[in-house]
């Protein structure tokens, strides 16, 4: 389906510290974490490389551009929990034996990541605006995903800065992983050592001592 790089993905506890702290230090107009020691282009590229997710390819599909099969495919999916989806995933409907099975399974998996990593909201379901991922499922690796991580993140990232919400929508996990990897790999150990202090200045190395040794 084109999301084995999902498999990669450590299991860490993250402090939500952390979390707030690169969100307050994401420019959304400019797509730029502001950090001590630099700012950092967070482009769909560095997105696609991080996660593993195709970074060129088509946009998803607009509703006004599905058709009224394709509107009756997604329907089942629409503001259902991520507990149902995981429940589903294992019912018969996905049958992948069958050409109806195999696609059913790649529409519930598929919301069932969106919901919880590639692009989780606050809500206790997912959201409609999502269905676009799922209209086209047998070419699903076609599409630009880290566009689509990218433009939720950034939105979520908005919503917060402008209405002070409780939670962050999007995926945050790929701002961490831009700023405290991908930065720096290529950096010399002074270098990084200063990336790493200043990062611990504002409080975004909460708990990425322990978390860098388990990776």
């Amino acid at each position: 389906m084109g999301f084995s790089s999902m498999k990669a993905i450590q299991d860490w506890k993250i402090d939500r510290r952390l979390f707030l702290a690169l969100s307050k230090a994401y420019n959304t107009t400019t797509s730029k974490l502001e950090l001590v020691v630099r700012d950092i282009d967070v482009t769909t590229d560095k997105i696609g490389l991080a996660l593993g997710l195709p970074s060129i390819g088509k946009s998803f599909p607009e509703e006004e551009d599905w058709t009224s099969e394709q509107k009756r495919l997604v329907a089942p999916f629409k503001s259902v929990t991520s507990p149902w989806l995981q429940e589903v995933l294992h019912s018969r409907e996905c049958n992948v034996s069958t050409s109806k099975g195999r696609d059913y399974f790649r529409r519930a998996f598929t919301m069932f990541i969106i919901s919880l990593f590639l692009a989780p909201t606050s809500s206790a379901v997912t959201s409609p605006k999502h269905l676009r991922a799922i209209v086209d499922v047998e070419n699903i690796t076609r599409y630009n995903w880290a566009r689509f991580v990218h433009d939720e993140l950034m939105k979520g990232v908005q919503k917060f800065k402008e209405k002070n919400t409780l939670s962050i929508d999007g995926c945050l996990y790929v701002l961490m992983v831009i700023s405290l990897i991908l930065s720096i790999t290529t950096k010399t150990h002074s270098e990084i050592r200063k990336i790493i202090w200043g990062l611990h200045h504002h409080g975004l190395l909460i708990g990425i001592k322990k978390n860098l040794q388990r990776s």
